[in-house]
Protein backbone atom coordinates (compact mmCIF):
# COMPACT_ATOMS: atom_id res chain seq x y z
CA UNK A 1 0.00 0.00 0.00
CA UNK A 2 1.33 3.21 -1.28
CA UNK A 3 1.70 6.16 1.75
CA UNK A 4 -0.28 9.09 0.50
CA UNK A 5 1.96 11.68 -0.12
CA UNK A 6 1.29 15.74 1.15
CA UNK A 7 1.85 19.00 -0.12
CA UNK A 8 2.54 22.15 2.29
CA UNK A 9 1.14 25.75 0.71
CA UNK A 10 -0.07 28.65 2.34
CA UNK A 11 -3.55 28.61 3.32
CA UNK A 12 -6.42 30.65 2.14
CA UNK A 13 -9.99 31.37 3.31
CA UNK A 14 -11.46 28.58 1.73
CA UNK A 15 -9.09 26.58 4.46
CA UNK A 16 -11.38 28.19 7.26
CA UNK A 17 -13.12 25.61 8.51
CA UNK A 18 -10.36 22.94 8.02
CA UNK A 19 -8.12 24.70 10.37
CA UNK A 20 -11.08 25.62 13.23
CA UNK A 21 -11.31 21.76 13.77
CA UNK A 22 -7.55 21.48 13.61
CA UNK A 23 -7.57 24.24 16.13
CA UNK A 24 -10.47 22.62 18.07
CA UNK A 25 -8.49 19.57 18.47
CA UNK A 26 -5.72 21.02 20.03
CA UNK A 27 -7.96 23.20 22.10
CA UNK A 28 -9.16 20.15 24.02
CA UNK A 29 -5.82 18.41 24.26
CA UNK A 30 -4.85 20.87 26.23
CA UNK A 31 -7.99 21.24 28.15
CA UNK A 32 -8.13 17.64 28.85
CA UNK A 33 -4.23 17.89 30.21
CA UNK A 34 -4.83 21.53 31.95
CA UNK A 35 -8.56 21.95 32.55
CA UNK A 36 -7.85 24.53 35.09
CA UNK A 37 -6.39 26.95 32.64
CA UNK A 38 -8.60 26.10 28.92
CA UNK A 39 -12.14 26.17 28.44
CA UNK A 40 -14.49 23.58 28.08
CA UNK A 41 -17.65 22.47 26.99
CA UNK A 42 -19.85 23.27 23.45
CA UNK A 43 -19.09 26.86 23.19
CA UNK A 44 -15.55 26.76 24.64
CA UNK A 45 -13.78 27.21 21.84
CA UNK A 46 -14.33 29.92 19.54
CA UNK A 47 -11.77 30.83 16.81
CA UNK A 48 -13.71 31.17 13.57
CA UNK A 49 -13.43 34.94 13.58
CA UNK A 50 -10.00 35.41 15.25
CA UNK A 51 -8.54 32.63 12.85
CA UNK A 52 -10.57 34.37 9.68
CA UNK A 53 -8.83 37.75 10.21
CA UNK A 54 -5.12 36.28 11.00
CA UNK A 55 -5.30 35.08 7.41
CA UNK A 56 -5.43 38.80 6.27
CA UNK A 57 -2.89 39.85 9.04
CA UNK A 58 0.64 40.16 7.30
CA UNK A 59 2.69 39.30 10.35
CA UNK A 60 0.93 35.60 11.02
CA UNK A 61 0.95 32.52 8.47
CA UNK A 62 -0.95 29.36 8.46
CA UNK A 63 1.19 26.82 6.51
CA UNK A 64 -1.20 24.06 5.76
CA UNK A 65 -0.38 20.57 4.78
CA UNK A 66 -2.56 19.22 2.39
CA UNK A 67 -3.12 15.93 1.33
CA UNK A 68 -5.67 13.08 -0.74
CA UNK A 69 -7.94 11.32 1.08
CA UNK A 70 -10.78 9.87 0.06
CA UNK A 71 -10.38 11.05 -3.89
CA UNK A 72 -10.55 14.88 -2.40
CA UNK A 73 -7.27 16.87 -1.19
CA UNK A 74 -7.67 17.75 2.55
CA UNK A 75 -5.98 19.87 4.81
CA UNK A 76 -4.72 17.24 7.71
CA UNK A 77 -2.36 19.94 9.59
CA UNK A 78 -0.69 23.87 9.79
CA UNK A 79 1.61 25.46 11.20
CA UNK A 80 0.93 29.33 12.47
CA UNK A 81 3.92 31.33 12.63
CA UNK A 82 3.93 34.79 13.89
CA UNK A 83 6.58 37.63 13.48
CA UNK A 84 6.91 38.96 16.75
CA UNK A 85 9.10 42.17 17.73
CA UNK A 86 9.42 42.54 21.65
CA UNK A 87 9.81 46.44 22.77
CA UNK A 88 12.62 46.96 24.79
CA UNK A 89 12.29 46.99 28.58
CA UNK A 90 14.48 44.79 30.55
CA UNK A 91 15.34 42.38 27.52
CA UNK A 92 16.95 44.04 24.47
CA UNK A 93 14.28 44.64 21.55
CA UNK A 94 14.43 41.90 19.64
CA UNK A 95 12.61 39.81 16.40
CA UNK A 96 11.80 36.51 16.25
CA UNK A 97 9.40 33.92 14.69
CA UNK A 98 6.88 31.83 16.91
CA UNK A 99 5.66 29.06 16.49
CA UNK A 100 2.04 29.47 18.18
CA UNK A 101 0.28 26.35 16.97
CA UNK A 102 1.54 22.79 15.01
CA UNK A 103 -1.69 20.66 14.51
CA UNK A 104 -1.62 17.17 12.68
CA UNK A 105 -4.63 15.38 12.66
CA UNK A 106 -3.80 12.00 14.52
CA UNK A 107 -4.68 10.16 11.01
CA UNK A 108 -2.14 11.98 9.36
CA UNK A 109 1.27 11.46 11.49
CA UNK A 110 4.00 9.72 11.31
CA UNK A 111 4.60 11.11 7.98
CA UNK A 112 7.33 13.83 8.16
CA UNK A 113 4.17 16.07 8.00
CA UNK A 114 5.26 18.05 10.84
CA UNK A 115 8.59 18.62 10.45
CA UNK A 116 7.35 19.91 7.16
CA UNK A 117 5.50 22.28 8.09
CA UNK A 118 8.40 23.27 10.78
CA UNK A 119 10.82 23.99 7.55
CA UNK A 120 7.80 26.05 5.72
CA UNK A 121 7.62 28.05 9.01
CA UNK A 122 11.94 28.22 8.75
CA UNK A 123 11.50 29.38 5.30
CA UNK A 124 8.57 31.82 6.00
CA UNK A 125 11.09 33.38 8.88
CA UNK A 126 14.15 33.37 6.46
CA UNK A 127 12.29 35.13 3.95
CA UNK A 128 11.23 37.71 5.95
CA UNK A 129 14.89 38.43 7.00
CA UNK A 130 13.45 36.42 10.81
CA UNK A 131 17.18 35.07 12.11
CA UNK A 132 14.94 33.03 14.87
CA UNK A 133 12.31 30.08 15.58
CA UNK A 134 10.86 30.18 18.80
CA UNK A 135 8.12 27.89 20.27
CA UNK A 136 6.31 26.80 23.98
CA UNK A 137 5.45 23.18 24.68
CA UNK A 138 3.73 22.78 27.44
CA UNK A 139 5.54 20.05 29.89
CA UNK A 140 2.82 17.08 29.18
CA UNK A 141 3.12 17.40 25.45
CA UNK A 142 6.31 14.73 25.10
CA UNK A 143 5.96 14.17 21.21
CA UNK A 144 5.79 18.30 20.25
CA UNK A 145 8.82 18.17 22.74
CA UNK A 146 10.68 15.50 21.14
CA UNK A 147 10.19 16.74 17.71
CA UNK A 148 11.18 20.55 18.52
CA UNK A 149 14.49 19.46 20.06
CA UNK A 150 15.15 16.88 17.31
CA UNK A 151 14.57 19.87 14.35
CA UNK A 152 17.54 21.74 16.51
CA UNK A 153 15.12 23.54 19.22
CA UNK A 154 17.19 24.19 22.47
CA UNK A 155 15.40 24.86 26.13
CA UNK A 156 15.70 28.86 26.56
CA UNK A 157 13.98 28.87 30.09
CA UNK A 158 11.53 26.92 31.96
CA UNK A 159 8.26 28.56 33.21
CA UNK A 160 6.48 26.90 36.62
CA UNK A 161 3.34 27.24 38.19
CA UNK A 162 2.05 26.45 41.73
CA UNK A 163 -0.95 26.72 42.37
CA UNK A 164 -2.37 28.07 45.66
Amino acid sequence: MQVPSYQIRPARFEDLESLVALEALNHQLHSDHHPELYTSGPDAFQETERIRAQLSNDTVTYLVAEMELEAALSVVGFVRVVDVTTPPAALASRRFALVDSLVVHESARRRGIARALLSAAEAWARDRGIAALEVTVWAFNEHARELYEGEGFALMRHYLRKPL
